[in-house]
C-alpha cells in the first residue's frame, strides 16, 4: 500500500516537473532566447580578393575594393582609385570572426526596427574570386551604459538578426574619400640623396647630400633646417582631394626625389588652377590633391635651407 502511495507521488512529481520544463521552453521561445550558433563569420583575411559594399538608400553608390599585389584599389565609375591599406584591414578585422551576444529576432517584420533591410541597412559582401566568403547587413546600433555599444546583423539569405558588439557602421558608412589614400610621399628620410626643385619662374636648384653634408646649389646647408624639412617630406600626407582627376595647365612646380641604391625616383608635381594649388605625386598617382598647406610645405624657396 504504502509503496503504491510512494510510486503514484514520484508520478505526480514528474508531471509537475514536466510541465515546468515545458513552461519554461515556451517562455524563451517567446523572449527569442533559444539556442543559435554564436559565430557568425570566420574567413581567413589573405583570401580575400574583393569587397562591395552598398550603403543605405540615398547615401550613394556601391563600392567596390579590389586587392591587387597585397594593395587595395576602389573601382568607381571606371576610376581605379589607391585604397588606404590600414582601412581595408580594419574593416575586415570587423567583420571577421564576427560573434553574436544575442538573437534578437527571426522575423523579417522586424528588419525595419533593427535597420537590416535591403534600403535601411549597409550591405557587405566579401569575395575570395568569385566566391562569397561573407555576405551580410549592418543595421542600426543601440548604445547602453556602461559604455556598451551595439550592432544588429543580418545574414544573406536569412531572417535572423543578431546584437554584436561594437559600433560597426563607423567602418563602413564612410565618404569615398574616407577609403582613399591620403599619402603623397612615403619614404625614410635617410634614403633621400638628391632633391632638385623646378619652378616656372626659373628659381629652380638643388639640395644633395655628398659625403654625408647636405649641400644647397653646391653651399652647406643649415643641416636643422634639412632634417625639418626631410622629415615632414617623408611622411606628407594630402587633406583634401580636388573634385576633378585631370589637369590642363603646365605645371608650375616640380620636386624630383633622388634615393640611395638606385630606387626610382619620386616626383611630386603642382598645378596652378586659377586660385587652387593643385599637387600630385608619382607614389600615388591616381590621386589629385587640393591642397595649399601641402604646396607650402614642399615647395620652398633656396633660401629656405641657407644658414
Amino acid at each position: 500500500m504504502f509503496r503504491r502511495i510512494g510510486i503514484r507521488s514520484l508520478a505526480v512529481a514528474f508531471a509537475v516537473l514536466l510541465v515546468a520544463v515545458v513552461l519554461v521552453k515556451i517562455e524563451d521561445n517567446r523572449k527569442g532566447d533559444r539556442t543559435f550558433n554564436s559565430d557568425l563569420t570566420r574567413f581567413s583575411t589573405d583570401k580575400v580578393t574583393a569587397i562591395e559594399l552598398t550603403p543605405k538608400k540615398g547615401e550613394g553608390a556601391m563600392l567596390r575594393f579590389e586587392k591587387n599585389n597585397n594593395h587595395w584599389n576602389i573601382v568607381l565609375g571606371g576610376k581605379i582609385l589607391k585604397a588606404d591599406d590600414n582601412v581595408m584591414v580594419r574593416m575586415l578585422s570587423a567583420i571577421n570572426q564576427l560573434k553574436a551576444r544575442s538573437l534578437v529576432s527571426s522575423s523579417e517584420k522586424k528588419f525595419g526596427e533593427y535597420g537590416v533591410t535591403d534600403s535601411s541597412g549597409i550591405h557587405v559582401v566579401v569575395y575570395n574570386g568569385k566566391e562569397k566568403l561573407t555576405d551580410l547587413v549592418l543595421g542600426k546600433f543601440a548604445y547602453s551604459k556602461p559604455h556598451n555599444l551595439t550592432t544588429y546583423v543580418r545574414l544573406v539569405p536569412g531572417d535572423d538578426v543578431y546584437a554584436v558588439e561594437g559600433y560597426l557602421p563607423m567602418l563602413f558608412n564612410r565618404k569615398v574619400d574616407e577609403y582613399r589614400d591620403h599619402r603623397m610621399v612615403h619614404m625614410v628620410t635617410s634614403d633621400m640623396k638628391k632633391l632638385a626643385f623646378s619652378y616656372a619662374d626659373g628659381k629652380s636648384f638643388t639640395l644633395e647630400n655628398k659625403d654625408g653634408k647636405w649641400r644647397v646649389n653646391g653651399a652647406p646647408a643649415d643641416s636643422a633646417k634639412v632634417a625639418g624639412y626631410l622629415q615632414k617630406l617623408g611622411n606628407l600626407k594630402g587633406t583634401a582631394f580636388a573634385e576633378k582627376s585631370d589637369v590642363n595647365s603646365a605645371p608650375m612646380a616640380t620636386l624630383d626625389i633622388t634615393r640611395k641604391d638606385e630606387q626610382p625616383i619620386v616626383t611630386v608635381t603642382a598645378y596652378q588652377e586659377g586660385k587652387e594649388e593643385l599637387i600630385n605625386s608619382s607614389q600615388n598617382p591616381s590621386a589629385l590633391f587640393n591642397d595649399k598647406k601641402a604646396y607650402e610645405t614642399v615647395f620652398v624657396p633656396e633660401s629656405y635651407f641657407k644658414p
